[in-house]
């Protein structure tokens, strides 16, 4: 993913947050849960875009017993 292809993505997620935030019809509780969507999906495109996600694939986690 090239660098303008993530300011367009991230420049939509804003637009969309900023429209959900807006309408007076939407319950404030699903307010909050959308832009904390929307925000996750953004953190893990821009950290897969960095290629930080890949790099904890290799990242061992013990078991607890």
């Amino acid at each position: 993913m090239d660098l303008l292809t993530l300011v367009v993505v991230v420049l939509v997620a804003g637009v969309i947050v900023y429209v959900i935030h807006k309408a007076p019809w939407i319950n404030p509780t699903y307010k909050m849960i959308a832009s904390g969507l929307i925000l996750l999906t953004i953190v893990l495109l821009v950290l897969n875009a960095f290629g930080i996600i890949d790099a904890l694939r290799g990242v061992r986690i013990p078991k607890v017993k």
